[in-house]
């Protein structure tokens, strides 16, 4: 059984995916034992191939839409699909023992740069709240090939291709003129009747550390967390924010943190 990462790069016209890619990948391969390390990247731009295994050219939707066609463009039998803004600062080889017996497996563990899981649906998921949806992060998405994967998949499709029919029909009124990647997941696994089989909240991992400041349990909200906390990268590739050590995979969330310098650094330590 072949297994892997994937990663979808498509670049805008404010952020270089392809660069946060690379960083990413970069991290799987100073982190992850052999055999657990493997990386492929869909993209639509010409890459530098040296960071991964396969570079597959990718056809379809722009944006977080490109992610309902994972189970299409994956080369793996078992995969884990990523965002590309994440980068991994300890071995997590063990979790795939830990999730082969499912066919497809949702994260619902986000916690906070000082390591405390975050428990409630938060600042940026007031639908999840009021529909109390699963609490899923697709940043960490494992599918092998299997039927139900494929289903999933094939529904996420659908659902973002086609947002004004699903918002008419579940959530009219909402505001929304396209469905998110998460909902979308979210919507998937309720409508397959595969929550309790795709989640399981105790599991609590993998931990994401989720930049996104409003869920920082700061007294007061600001838009930029790195201008509350600094980012510090050092040789070895391990991370600090702020004086607090990072050790599970970091969802940065600010694409500006990945420069040239970033990108050497990785390359250095690797």
């Amino acid at each position: 059984m072949s297994r892997g990462y994937l990663l979808f790069a498509l670049n805008t016209d404010s952020t270089d995916y392809v660069k946060l890619a690379h960083a990413c990948a970069l991290s799987i391969k100073i982190t992850q034992p052999d055999g657990y390390n493997k990386v492929a990247l869909v993209t639509n731009t010409p890459v530098d191939e040296s960071a991964f295994d396969i570079v597959i050219p990718y056809i379809g939707p722009l944006g977080m839409d490109a992610r309902s066609r994972a189970y299409d463009y994956t080369p793996f039998d078992e995969t884990i699909l990523l965002d590309a803004d994440m980068l991994f600062l300890k071995d997590m080889s063990h979790y795939w023992s830990l999730v082969d017996s499912k066919d497809l497996f949702v994260t619902t563990a986000p916690q906070t740069y000082k390591s405390k899981l975050i428990t409630n649906y938060g600042h940026y998921r007031k639908l999840f709240a009021e529909n109390k949806w699963p609490n899923v992060y697709n940043a960490w998405t494992y599918f092998r090939k299997a039927d139900i994967s494929n289903q999933f998949f094939s529904l996420v499709k659908t659902i973002t291709d086609n947002p004004a029919e699903f918002i008419d029909a579940i959530i009219p009124g909402c505001g929304l003129n396209t469905i998110p990647t998460d909902e979308a997941f979210a919507l998937a696994l309720i409508i397959l009747d595969i929550v309790d089989d795709a989640t399981n909240p105790d599991w609590q991992f993998p931990r994401i550390t989720h930049m996104k400041p409003a869920v920082q349990l700061w007294d007061s909200y600001i838009s930029d967390w790195n201008e509350k906390l600094r980012f510090s990268l050092d040789t070895k590739g391990q991370i600090k924010i702020g004086v607090w050590q990072q050790t599970e995979l970091l969802h940065y969330v600010k694409k500006e943190l990945i420069t040239d310098e970033i990108i050497d650094t990785l390359k250095d330590a690797l």
